[in-house]
């Protein structure tokens, strides 16, 4: 047909894993729920595993749905330890998505996992990111209801790069990146961070499909040139698409260690509040630094 047609074209990642998976309407059909969504591999296992279990000790019940990018991406003791905890399935993104005609990993594979997740709504976390209360209790927050899809900011980064790049893009931008963004006018050259991201897949599938889109190739490697990785491309996605989202309260705040030649100085990770303006979430994990200790 003309829509698989085009289908093959735009998304030639999807068809060809599994036949549940052939077409965006098959997919779609499978969406129901909510649940929490995260990527890991043999390096971040650790930081996947802690973060899981700290859900499930703070009293979280949404499902969780792990993906790896193949089977060398993570070793059959880890896929079964990470299985044994309550209300966890794991599964390969190569059985659903065809990674054969459109290589992806690292950042790239976080809107893929979205879209391959059986969940409607879904709380996508990075796998060193940990919550300081519930989850859950983000479906209610009120940037969510109204618009289906809640992101939250970087720190801010002076610099008006992004903003350039964002001209470029879209020839229209959204009150939401004028009046509450800080990229439109040339306040940071980094906006969102996707250490977290809440969407209403049924109601932002095309802008699901986008981010997935400018995070495969080729598109990926000339976006990438711009932005830092995946973590522009979800708010961009609807900026492309005209449609609606929202930023969570703040900035990007910090948390972790006063620094000893100057305390009014934070080393630590990322750090988010709620609409209440209580603790929400860091990344990281609870290490000095992820990538020696």
């Amino acid at each position: 047909t003309l829509i698989g047609e085009a289908e093959g074209v735009l998304y030639p990642w999807l068809g060809g894993a599994s036949p549940k998976y052939a077409s965006v309407s098959h997919v779609a059909q499978t969406w129901k729920g909510r649940g929490i969504v995260l990527s890991t591999g043999n390096w971040h296992f650790r930081f996947a595993r802690h973060a899981i279990e700290t859900l499930r000790a703070m009293g979280c019940t949404l499902p969780i749905e792990v993906f790896y990018a193949g089977t060398q991406d993570l070793t059959r003791a880890n896929i079964e330890e990470l299985s044994s905890i309550d209300g966890v399935k794991v599964f390969d993104l190569s059985q659903r998505i065809n990674l054969n005609k459109s290589p992806i990993g690292g950042w790239a594979t976080k809107p893929f996992t979205m879209f391959a997740s059986s969940f409607q709504e879904v709380i996508f976390m990075d796998s060193d990111t940990l919550f300081l209360q519930d989850p859950e209790t983000m479906f209610s927050m009120k940037r969510y209801v109204d618009t289906g899809a809640v992101y939250f900011m970087d720190r801010t980064m002076p610099g008006d790069s992004l903003m350039k790049y964002m001209r470029e893009v879209s020839s229209t931008i959204s009150d939401t990146a004028k009046t509450t963004g800080r990229a439109w006018t040339g306040k940071s050259f980094h906006e969102a961070d996707s250490g977290v991201v809440l969407i209403d897949k049924r109601r932002h599938l095309h802008t699901l499909l986008m981010v997935c889109m400018m995070n495969s190739s080729p598109y990926r490697d000339e976006i990438y040139k711009h932005v830092h990785g995946d973590k522009e491309t979800f708010w961009l996605a609807n900026e492309v698409m005209r449609t609606p989202y929202g930023w969570a309260p703040g900035g990007g705040g910090t948390i972790g260690f006063p620094e000893p030649r100057d305390p009014t100085y934070i080393c630590g990770g990322l750090f988010h509040v709620d609409e209440q303006w209580q603790p929400l979430w860091f990344n990281g994990g609870l290490v000095m630094n992820k990538h020696t200790d």
